[in-house]
């Protein structure tokens, strides 16, 4: 325990000199151009391995809120219109919709070398290696969200009882698939982006360790920023009718400042923090 808090407090000290506030509030600026793009991206993605069944795009987004559960009602539809469309562009709406995703990319890599002193080792076109790279763990991530949903309409339509149980609609509803396993994927895919743009800095049990850190802390957040939106709405008077884009544009600030702190907390725990950072 004692290892723990001095990590933490290590971590918090990486965290600072990386400048990581205004590195989040840099991504999450970007992630509100980006986030119709990387959605597209990811639904085509979807589409080109399951099939490109007409509900692809509904289950991208409903993996999509998982994340950002502040994500308005106005612009799913409008994304669902730009979904319509998209591919009459060809190649230059492929090209236009990369391009765009990668200004949130850039911005995420650029914070995560900075934690893990990798900046000086990350050239143009390593980076750009790496970012399709964490394109792609997000694609096989909601793929395995996408999964899930299918197994669970699988399983209800399958009547096993044993001593007058429905074993399938138990399975669904327990803490396993409802809570395990989602978190089970999300702290592989996060460890895996740590351990990409670490290198050398840090290894794979410490890059699993921020990634725990992270996810407990993430879903502590959710928690924490629903009782807030709930019970204080003073936002509303301040920004009306943006409200809402405010809301999300927070939410985003507050889960990448998670996400950058858990990594400098995984580079404090390999290397002993800012004393061992050259």
């Amino acid at each position: 325990m004692k290892k723990l808090f001095h990590d933490i407090w290590k971590g918090i000290g990486v965290f600072r000199e990386a400048d990581c506030f205004n590195r989040a509030a840099a991504i999450s600026f970007y992630a509100l151009f980006s986030l119709i793009p990387l959605m597209l991206l990811l639904t085509a993605g979807v589409g080109f391995v399951l099939g490109r069944e007409a509900g692809a795009m509904d289950k991208v987004i409903a993996f999509v809120k998982q994340s950002l559960p502040y994500l308005g009602d106005r612009v799913i539809g409008d994304l669902k219109g730009l979904s319509k469309g998209w591919k009459a562009l060809g190649w230059v709406g492929v090209i236009s919709l990369v391009w765009s995703a990668e200004f949130v990319l850039d911005a995420l890599a650029t914070a995560l070398t900075a934690v893990f002193d990798m900046t000086h080792r990350f050239g143009f076109f390593r980076k750009k290696i790496i970012n399709l790279l964490v394109v792609l763990i997000a694609l096989v991530a909601a793929i395995a969200s996408v999964t899930m949903t299918a197994t669970a309409k699988i399983l209800k339509a399958i009547d096993i009882k044993v001593y007058g149980v429905d074993v399938a609609d138990y399975f669904i509803e327990s803490i396993t698939f409802k809570y395990v396993i989602p978190a089970a994927i999300l702290i592989v895919s996060v460890a895996f982006v740590y351990r990409m743009f670490a290198g050398a800095n840090l290894n794979i049990r410490r890059a699993f360790a921020g990634s725990i850190m992270f996810t407990v802390l993430w879903e502590a957040a959710k928690h924490l920023f629903a009782l807030y939106i709930t019970n204080f709405q003073t936002y509303n008077r301040f920004y009306a009718s943006l409200g809402a884009l405010m809301i999300l544009m927070a939410w985003i600030f507050f889960s990448v400042c998670i996400f950058l702190f858990s990594a400098s907390y995984a580079r404090a725990s390999f290397s002993g923090g800012r004393e061992k950072r050259s």
